[in-house]
């Protein structure tokens, strides 16, 4: 595939962290932005979240034990602080607004038995053991900015006894899709990965468009996103031609839309169609 590097600029440096993401947590970076989800937030009960060290496997534990029709309407299991960006914010997916999310299936380990994914993600991530108000487990692995949702069945990974997961496909619907979704848990799970920016051209035109809405939001005009995005020199020669100046308005047309709800369908794979009020 094509890749493309951007040159490096000091504003945009603060976006490069974005260039790995996976799409689930793409979406969440338009979410956030959004401000139905921030208003959204406000409403959320926050002593409901209980977050401690599970005594079990050591990992970071979140339980969210209220009921919360805000969360099951927005398609979430864990509803974090919009001001967060997609590494750092607790963002999970509940199965309506990503139903292709990748699954490990969890037995009791037999004796003399080791569970080498577990080993691995133990080794080589920042783990997050998450439990809705439902019961539902997920786990987030991330490692060297990349970030994997899990859906975990099977017995829990609270129980007493040490446990083995295995990557499972539950049905055969979207199946290239889940395949994907298992080959991001093997991913992040790598060493040695690839820390320096590199833009594929899908995600230099996501990149871009969190930037056009962050521009739009600060004040600017879409003269000044596009000096920020193609530089001044480019932006000065080409926008009274109109190419540029069109190219611009499509992507905040874009980037507007992914925010409002788009993100859904675009890159959640959701075919529910939530509601978006």
């Amino acid at each position: 595939m094509k890749r493309f590097e951007l040159d490096k600029d000091c504003i945009l440096e603060k976006y490069d962290y974005l260039w790995c993401l996976s799409d689930d947590r793409w979406a969440w970076e338009y979410a956030r932005r959004s401000k139905l989800v921030r208003d959204s937030f406000e409403q959320i009960d926050l002593n409901a979240v209980v977050e401690k060290i599970s005594p079990y496997t050591g990992a970071r534990l979140i339980e969210f034990k209220a009921s919360s029709n805000i969360c099951d309407k927005l398609g979430m299991a864990l509803f974090p602080d919009p001001k967060h960006n997609a590494l750092k914010a607790d963002i999970v997916w509940n199965r309506s607004a990503l139903p292709n999310q990748a699954e490990i299936n969890a037995t009791f380990l037999m004796e003399g038995q080791v569970c080498d994914l577990w080993q691995a993600a133990q080794e080589q991530c920042d783990i997050t053991h998450v439990i809705d108000r439902s019961g539902q487990e997920f786990v987030l692995a991330s490692n060297a900015g990349r970030v994997v949702q899990v859906h975990c069945t099977g017995v829990s990974l609270l129980s007493l006894e040490p446990v083995r997961l295995k990557l499972t496909i539950s049905d055969i619907l979207s199946f290239e899709e889940k395949v994907k979704a298992q080959r991001s848990v093997l991913e992040v799970l790598g060493q040695d990965l690839l820390k320096n920016p590199v833009w594929s051209k899908k995600t230099q035109i996501l990149r871009n468009g969190l930037i056009a809405l962050d521009g739009l939001e600060a004040g600017m005009t879409r003269m000044q996103i596009a000096e920020l995005i193609f530089g001044k020199s480019r932006t000065k020669n080409e926008w009274s031609g109109g190419s540029l100046r069109y190219s611009i308005r499509y992507l905040v047309k874009k980037a507007q839309a992914l925010r409002d709800g788009g993100f859904y369908t675009e890159l959640l794979g959701s075919q529910k169609g939530l509601v978006w009020d």
